[in-house]
C-alpha cells in the first residue's frame, strides 16, 4: 500500500486532475500513463507509482471527482430558496448552477466520459455510484425543507433530470438553455414532487 505524505498527496491530486483534463479533451481512450504524466508535469514513474494500471487510474479519477463533489458546498441560492420555501426559486438556482457547470465544458465532458467508462466496466460501478450519491446528499436537506415527503427519492429524481439536461445541452449547445429549457423543466419537476401547487410558470 502506498503511504502518502502531504507532498505525495498533492502529486496524486495533480495526476487525477490531469487525467480529468485528458478525458475531457479526447475521451477515456486517450488516457495513458504517459499522457497523464505529461499533462500533470510529473515523471512517468509518478503515475505508475500511484496507479498501477489504466483501469485503476480511471477508477480513482471517478472516486476523486465524487469526493470533490461531496465536499463542495451547495450553492447559496439553494439554501436561500429552501429558507424562503420557494420551489420556484430553487428551480432557478439549480438551472443557473447547471448552466455555470456546463460553461466549464472540459470539466463537464470529463464527468460524462468517466461515467461512460463505468458503464462499460462493472469494476468501476461503485465509484460512479459514489459520485451520484454525493450529488443527491446535497439536495436531500434542501428538498426536505421545502416539504418533500421522500427527500432521498426526490433528490434522485432531480439529479437524474439535471444529468439528462446537462448531456442534452453539451450536445446541442443552446444559447438560451438556462432560461428556455433548464428553468421551466426543473420547475415543472419540482411542481410535481413538492407540495406547492400554485407555482407560477417561469417566463
Amino acid at each position: 500500500m502506498v503511504q502518502r505524505s502531504s507532498k505525495g498527496e498533492r502529486t496524486r491530486r495533480a495526476i487525477l486532475d490531469a487525467a480529468l483534463r485528458v478525458v475531457a479533451r479526447g475521451g477515456v481512450g486517450e488516457v495513458t500513463h504517459r499522457r497523464v504524466a505529461a499533462e500533470a508535469g510529473v515523471p512517468l514513474g509518478a503515475t505508475t507509482y500511484y496507479f498501477s494500471s489504466k483501469h485503476e487510474l480511471l477508477r480513482e479519477t471517478l472516486r476523486y471527482g465524487a469526493q470533490s463533489e461531496s465536499e463542495a458546498p451547495a450553492g447559496t441560492a439553494w439554501a436561500a430558496a429552501a429558507e424562503a420555501r420557494s420551489p420556484r426559486s430553487l428551480a432557478a438556482a439549480l438551472a443557473d448552477d447547471l448552466g455555470a457547470y456546463l460553461d466549464d465544458r472540459p470539466h463537464a465532458l470529463s464527468t460524462y466520459e468517466v461515467f461512460l467508462a463505468a458503464a462499460r466496466d462493472p469494476g468501476m460501478a461503485d465509484a460512479a455510484e459514489a459520485w451520484t450519491q454525493a450529488s443527491r446528499r446535497q439536495l436531500e436537506p434542501v428538498l426536505e425543507r421545502l416539504g418533500s415527503a421522500a427527500p432521498a427519492q426526490d433528490a434522485g429524481v432531480v439529479t437524474a433530470l439535471l444529468d439528462g439536461l446537462g448531456l442534452e445541452q453539451l450536445a446541442g449547445q443552446r444559447a438560451d438553455f438556462v432560461r428556455a429549457v433548464a428553468r421551466p423543466t426543473i420547475e415543472r419537476a419540482l411542481t410535481a414532487l413538492l407540495p406547492h401547487p400554485t407555482l407560477e410558470t417561469v417566463r
